[in-house]
């Protein structure tokens, strides 16, 4: 008599959602680096570009540089990298797995939640700029909108980006994933015209004008396709993958 009992036990514990998973990743993350490293770079940078620059295009300019493409990759990366690493040092990806919730469910909340702290980073670079940009020129003068427009394509190009350092920081740790960005900004400096199948050049080149006309729409191309194929491979090779 005791079989059916264990059984209807057991049937009670229902997989979590993607959402219940999510809400696991922000009280597990709330107070780690992965979650204020980005923004407080962003600020600084920032305050570099406002601070140092004398005019409003050098500002804009500023930005697209250092913010743009040069830090955004490397957020990638590190958040990433710091949030795979955060579940490897504490093996919670076992004890996770361990229960009813399918393994893509986990690593979807952990990719979700990467992706909201690189956009609350972006959103955070467009609302400092546009604050700082209008107290120090005016709202006529500052054209507030090229910030939210960075912030716009950092957030879609970040998204390949943030597929791949994720896999490879659940394979091989955090200094694999950083090392592979490194490595990536130098593979972007002489890309040429083949930068749109670089992934690390598509932070400043869709902002630049090499980004026009059929290099532009080969460059929107290869990120969807990239993306699709990304997402759909590490999926499958986290569900697959016992060993983590």
């Amino acid at each position: 008599m005791s079989a059916p009992t264990v059984l209807a036990d057991h049937s009670s514990h229902r997989p979590a959602g993607v959402s219940a998973a999510l809400r696991a990743e922000w009280l597990k993350s709330r107070r780690t680096a992965a979650l204020w490293i980005p923004s407080v770079v962003t600020l600084l940078v920032v305050g570099i570009a406002v601070a140092s620059a004398p005019d409003v295009k050098m500002t804009l300019m500023m930005l697209q540089i250092l913010w743009l493409t040069a830090w955004t990759p490397i957020s990638c990366a590190l958040t990433a990298g710091m949030s795979a690493d955060l579940e490897s040092r504490a093996g919670a990806w076992r004890v996770l797995r361990a229960r009813a919730t399918p393994p893509v469910t986990l690593y979807v909340a952990k990719l979700l939640f990467v992706f909201l702290a690189v956009l609350a980073s972006n959103v955070l670079m467009a609302v400092t700029t546009t604050v700082l940009g209008v107290a120090l020129h005016s709202a006529d003068a500052f054209p507030w909108s090229v910030a939210w427009q960075l912030a716009g394509i950092a957030t879609v190009v970040s998204v390949p980006l943030l597929l791949l350092h994720l896999w490879i920081a659940t394979w091989r740790g955090l200094g694999a994933s950083l090392l592979v960005g490194f490595l990536g900004l130098l593979l972007a400096q002489p890309a040429g015209p083949v930068w749109p199948f670089v992934p690390w050049t598509w932070f400043g080149k869709l902002t630049s004008s090499d980004a026009a006309g059929p290099s532009l729409m080969v460059a929107l191309l290869v990120v969807g396709v990239w993306t699709v194929l990304v997402a759909t491979w590490t999926l499958r090779w986290f569900a697959r993958r016992e060993d983590i």
